[in-house]
């Protein structure tokens, strides 16, 4: 309101609201296969490799180890200078 106490017109941008864009989809599982023959020999070969890891139950693809190089009770202490090597 004015101080008038007249109502001023809403001015709007010259643009207009932007649309949204959609969210893009997904491919499909198998979208790079040819036909459902190869989609079936692949889904066969996921299965074979799966059953190894089934078959040892500990390890898995999420399951890697980083070995420490430098274990710290082997080298914790030891001076390496003639017989100071213990304590």
């Amino acid at each position: 309101m004015d101080a008038d106490g007249e109502e001023k017109p809403r001015v709007h941008s010259s643009k207009s609201r932007s649309v949204s864009v959609a969210r893009r989809t997904s491919k499909s599982k198998g979208a790079g296969l040819r036909d459902e023959s190869e989609k079936m020999r692949a889904q066969k070969l996921a299965d074979k490799a799966q059953r190894k890891m089934n078959k040892r139950a500990k390890t898995g693809e999420a399951d890697r180890v980083i070995i420490t190089k430098m274990p710290k009770h082997l080298f914790s202490g030891k001076r390496g200078n003639g017989k100071t090597d213990r304590r």
